[in-house]
């Protein structure tokens, strides 16, 4: 990963090797690592003036997979389903297996884009759904819950 190009795309297992090697050197810290990482990448997103202009907390989750499938290429990818509770509550199903990404980088994802795209003052909660947790096996995935 020494040589990475801003305009050139990078192998996804070239990604996961690097979070399993990271996991592998340090699991104590590497939960927290991975939300630190999460939130550097939300911010660090790039977003095309119109659609900035128009950018909300709900729109980003509903359009979760739109998203996550535009930043990848040349392989499937389960889809993460994004389901809206209420007016202020969403809940992302993150799948399993096939998810090359680990869960507490989409955690810290989701934080960070509730704090850039809520309304100043107002806290965003994100959680694991008590039912589900982010160690439950790859196979069922997880639930992460976004309120405010």
């Amino acid at each position: 990963m020494d040589n990475i190009a801003l305009d050139e795309w990078v192998p996804l297992q070239s990604l996961c090797d690097l979070f399993n090697e990271f996991y592998e050197s340090a699991p104590g810290n590497a939960e927290q690592a991975f939300v630190a990482m999460g939130m550097r990448i939300a911010e660090q997103s790039e977003f095309p003036p119109e659609m900035k202009e128009q950018l909300t907390l709900p729109i980003m989750l509903m359009g979760w997979d739109d998203h996550y499938q535009a930043n990848h290429r040349g392989g499937h990818l389960p889809p993460v389903r994004t389901k809206q509770i209420s007016e202020t509550s969403y809940g992302l199903h993150v799948p399993g297996n096939e998810y090359p990404y680990p869960y507490n980088v989409t955690y810290g994802m989701i934080f960070s884009f509730g704090k850039m795209l809520l309304p100043a003052g107002t806290h965003c909660n994100v959680s694991y759904d008590e039912k589900r947790s982010p160690y439950d096996t790859w196979e069922n995935g997880v639930i992460i819950k976004v309120s405010w």
